[in-house]
């Protein structure tokens, strides 16, 4: 369960950075406070999305 201060992006905004390959077919990627992160869906494991400009694009296309 996530707390308020994390958020998964829409499937929308999910797919785009898939075929990006921001982030792999088994990982999403989530909104923590002011950052975002990748989290692989089976291990949990989770690192920083350091590309701020795919991230900002994708944000544009959730908002058109």
């Amino acid at each position: 369960m996530q707390n308020k201060l994390e958020a998964v992006l829409e499937n929308t905004a999910l797919m785009t950075l898939r075929k990006m390959g921001v982030i792999s077919e088994h990982e999403v990627a989530i909104k923590v406070g002011d950052i975002f992160v990748a989290e692989h869906v089976v291990t949990k494991n989770r690192r920083v999305l350091e590309n701020c400009d795919v991230l900002q694009e994708t944000r544009q296309l959730l908002h058109d």
